[in-house]
């Protein structure tokens, strides 16, 4: 029977040694802590940004479908009207 695959991932990485290096783009890289505030502030500025674009988009659908309602009952309080009155 074949050995389980974590084991054999193992034995791999055991093979590579110590010569085997990660991509320098995975490297562990210290922040200072203005870097951390830079993020923090920048993570801060789109969030706000995200949050505004959201709040229009809910308040424009908000009125949209009010209108919808609105159009909806003149149009059939306009059918009743005309019924009443044996237009239609």
């Amino acid at each position: 029977m074949s050995e389980p695959l974590h084991n054999r991932r193992q034995n791999d990485m055991d093979e590579l040694g110590t010569s085997f290096s990660m991509c320098p783009k995975y490297d562990k890289h210290e922040l200072t802590s203005e870097q951390i505030a830079e993020i923090a502030e920048a993570a801060a500025q789109r969030a706000v940004q995200i949050a505004r674009e959201n709040f229009y988009k809910d308040v424009g659908k908000s009125v949209i479908s009010k209108w919808f309602v609105i159009v909806g009952m003149g149009t059939v309080a306009l059918y009743a009207w005309a019924r009443s009155k044996n237009i239609i």
